[in-house]
C-alpha cells in the first residue's frame, strides 16, 4: 500500500525549511498552486533555497532567465506554456556554456519533483551549472546521492528539461530499486513516495 503524506506535513515542512533561510512562508495548510519551494543546484556550488513562491524560485533555478512578469504569472507558470519556456530559457544557457562564456555561472533547470501525482503538490526544482545532459543515456550528467532534508520518500512526479532524463532510486547512494532512466513521468509507480537519490543523465 502506497503511503501518502497528508499535504498539511507537507506545507509544515516547508514552511519550516523556509524558515530556517529566513524566508516568510504563508500560513497555510494546504500549499496553493503558487506555493512555496526550494531550488537545489546539483553541484552545490550554490545552497540550498527555499521560496515563498513557485515563480521566485524558478527565477533562482534558471539564473533569472525566468523572471516574473507579463509571461510568467502564476497561472502561466503552471500552466500548458511552462515547459516550453523552460526549454528556451535552457537553450540559452546551453549557448552560453557552448560558448565558452564562464565570466558567470550558467545555471540550467534540470527537473521539478512534485510531492503529488500529476505534477502537483510541494516541489523541489533541481538545478546544474555545467549545461544540458548528453544525448547519451548511459552516461551521468549530474546526480545527488542524498535529498534535500524532509524529501526523502516524498517524490510522486517529476518533470524533466535541459535533454535529460531522469533515474530515482529507492536507497541513498543509487541503490535498491529504480525508475528510469526515463523523462516526465506523472506518477513514479513502484517508487512512488520511495525516491532517496537521483541521477540525471
Amino acid at each position: 500500500m502506497t503511503r501518502r503524506i497528508p499535504r498539511r506535513v507537507l506545507a509544515t515542512s516547508a514552511a519550516a525549511a523556509m524558515a530556517t533561510l529566513g524566508v516568510a512562508a504563508p500560513a497555510v495548510a494546504d500549499p496553493p498552486a503558487d506555493g512555496p519551494g526550494c531550488v537545489v543546484t546539483v553541484d552545490h556550488t550554490r545552497p540550498d533555497t527555499c521560496f515563498a513562491t513557485f515563480a521566485a524560485a524558478l527565477e533562482f533555478a534558471s539564473g533569472g532567465r525566468l523572471a516574473p512578469g507579463p509571461k510568467n504569472t502564476p497561472k502561466d507558470l503552471r500552466g500548458p506554456g511552462l515547459d516550453a519556456r523552460i526549454d528556451a530559457a535552457n537553450a540559452e544557457s546551453e549557448r552560453q556554456v557552448r560558448a565558452g562564456a564562464r565570466a558567470a555561472v550558467v545555471w540550467t533547470v534540470l527537473s521539478i519533483e512534485y510531492a503529488e501525482p500529476s505534477y502537483t503538490g510541494a516541489y523541489v526544482i533541481y538545478s546544474g551549472s555545467n549545461g544540458n545532459c548528453t544525448t547519451r543515456t548511459t552516461d551521468r550528467d549530474y546526480a545527488t546521492p542524498s535529498l534535500l532534508a524532509g524529501w526523502v520518500n516524498e517524490i510522486s512526479s517529476f518533470r524533466s528539461y535541459a535533454n535529460c532524463w531522469v533515474k530515482h532510486w529507492e536507497n541513498p547512494n543509487y541503490g535498491g530499486a529504480s525508475v528510469g532512466p526515463t523523462g516526465s513521468r506523472a506518477s513514479l509507480g513502484l517508487l512512488d513516495d520511495a525516491t532517496s537519490s537521483i541521477e540525471w543523465t
